[in-house]
């Protein structure tokens, strides 16, 4: 099947790409050919259609801090690329980033990090998640990469809460046990930086969490809002910081900005 953002790609990052795309045709046909009841209709569809693919995103591999987003599953995407959705329909189509927590938070901190810690709250807000959305669709960069610990969709109209039986039930049918597909396509993607949104203490089950991410060693972090770990992955220690979900509607820079910037480049001024 061609990949309708291929030409979005180049240098290393076109054979990155092909990698991803062959890690989740195999991850797809390796889920069983069971049915899962969808809540909408209460009928029953292939497991595999709930599979949505994700990665990374145009100029990740050139960036000095190559950082990785982490959620728990995608939205109305089921069959479909996670990546190519967001470029070709949601980036370009869409102005309402400033009110979409997820969107806002995820493209305040890719801008902070870009900018190694040097940037005010106040003055990443001032350019608005509209304003560096509208950017890195111009200028094709956008310099960070996503995925889901699940890769099925949640299309029910409730989807905006998280479906907590489909997500583990997604890490049951991947038997990770056999072959460690979460863990490869962190490899490929070969992240300085995990930020995960409320994923270690939340309702995954423990045996996923250590098959997806190893031992945990815990470093630092800021009391009730983020916890910063160590991790190995393919013999490469990672840093791994774990606060709120995106989604979440606290404060912009309390509890997203600033703990971020804080526990990835020490002490900073208060803006």
């Amino acid at each position: 099947m061609k990949d309708p953002i291929m030409n979005k790609f180049n240098s290393i990052e076109i054979e990155k790409r092909k990698m991803i795309n062959s890690l989740m045709c195999d991850w797809r046909n390796a889920i069983p050919s069971i049915k899962i009841k969808f809540p909408d209709d209460n009928k029953n569809y292939p497991a595999k259609d709930y599979f949505a693919s994700d990665g990374f995103y145009p100029k990740y591999y050139s960036q000095k801090i190559r950082v990785l987003f982490i959620g728990r599953e995608t939205r109305w995407i089921s069959g479909g690329d996670c990546i190519a959705t967001v470029m070709l329909d949601y980036f370009p189509k869409r102005n309402d980033h400033n009110q979409m927590a997820f969107t806002r938070h995820i493209l305040y901190i890719v801008e902070g990090i870009k900018n190694k810690g040097t940037l005010e709250f106040k003055d990443v807000k001032k350019k608005t998640a509209n304003g560096i959305a509208k950017e890195m669709e111009s200028t094709n960069d956008y310099g960070y990469a996503s995925m889901n610990i699940s890769k099925y969709s949640n299309d029910s109209k409730g989807g905006a809460v998280a479906d907590k039986k489909l997500i583990n039930s997604f890490l049951e049918h991947s038997f990770l046990e056999k072959r460690n597909f979460f863990q490869e396509e962190i490899a490929i993607l070969n992240p300085h930086v995990i930020i995960t949104g409320n994923l270690l203490n939340w309702k995954i089950e423990q045996k996923y969490l250590d098959f997806c991410f190893g031992k945990r060693k815990k470093l630092s972090g800021i009391p009730g809002i983020a916890d910063a770990y160590e991790i190995n992955i393919s013999k490469k220690k990672i840093k791994l910081i774990d606060l709120y979900h995106f989604s979440s509607r606290f404060s912009d820079k309390e509890y997203f900005y600033d703990p971020i910037m804080k526990l990835l480049f020490h002490g900073r001024k208060k803006g």
